[in-house]
Formats: C-alpha cells, structure tokens, sequence
C-alpha cells in the first residue's frame, strides 16, 4: 500500500515500533482514552484538543495521540487501523501518531488478548546531542514505571 506522497507503507505490529517508524499501518485495540486536554498550536495560536489512546495488540501497547474531531472517532474496545502512521517522541516518550497523510479507522479484525505488559511507551529515550547532518541521536535509557 501507498502513502498519497507515493511511498509504501508497511503493516506491523506494536511491538515493533520503534524510533524510526514511518509509513506504518497497524491494526490494534482500543484499552482506554485520556480526558482531552486543550493545547494553542505553535503555528497559528488556535486551540485544539488533543487526547492519549492506548492502543495495543498481542505484542504490545503504544499511545496514539489523536487531535480534535479524530477523538470522537473511537471507543475503548473497538479495533483500529493506522494507516500511514508514524512514531515521534514526547517528553521521551515513544508515540503513534497519524498526522495530516495519515487515516484511522474501524476495523473488522478481531484481537481477543492485549499483551499489556509490554507498554513501548513506558520507555524513555534521551536525545544525546547533534549528530552528522544535524540529527540528534536518541538512547534508551529506563522504563517510566
């Protein structure tokens, strides 16, 4: 499957994601919803809500942060599909999200077991400094628990 800018996208699973993800599509259950929260964008200083959905399969868990009317879109329990996701880090912390090539979806597919323990973003990441061409090089460094 293609992205709309031409490049291929690729169905994992949760528990492989990881810093460098991009272009991903991932089908996973919905365990719970954070209360939205209002934050002013950067760009153009207009509110939006903006809410943590962990989201998981057999292999793991991760937070999908999902903006504005995207949050109405789903209840805990329903299954998803992330197309064209890819994976940032906030405050250290790994997140999913679907951004402006991206889509999220009802799925038909059934995933019975969540593996819980195995929460990818309970992990914290330190950016170490710029490296070649100006990327920072990020490490693993503790579980947040």
């Amino acid at each position: 499957m293609s992205d709309v800018r031409g490049r291929e996208s690729v169905e994992v699973k949760v528990g492989q994601l990881g810093l460098d993800s991009r272009n991903v599509n991932v089908t996973a259950k919905v365990v719970s919803i954070s209360d939205p929260r209002e934050v002013i964008s950067r760009t153009d200083n207009v509110p939006h809500r903006v809410a943590d959905v962990l989201i998981g399969d057999e292999t793991g868990t991760v937070i999908l942060t999902l903006w504005d009317e995207n949050i109405a879109q789903i209840t805990v329990g329903d299954v998803i599909a992330v197309n064209n996701g890819y994976v940032k880090t906030f405050k250290g912390s790994i997140r999913l999200n679907i951004g402006r090539f991206g889509t999220i979806e009802k799925s038909s597919a059934d995933i019975p077991t969540v593996k819980t323990d195995n929460n990818i973003s309970d992990k914290i990441y330190q950016d170490t400094g710029p490296q070649r061409f100006g990327y920072g090089r990020r490490s693993y460094s503790r579980d947040r628990r």
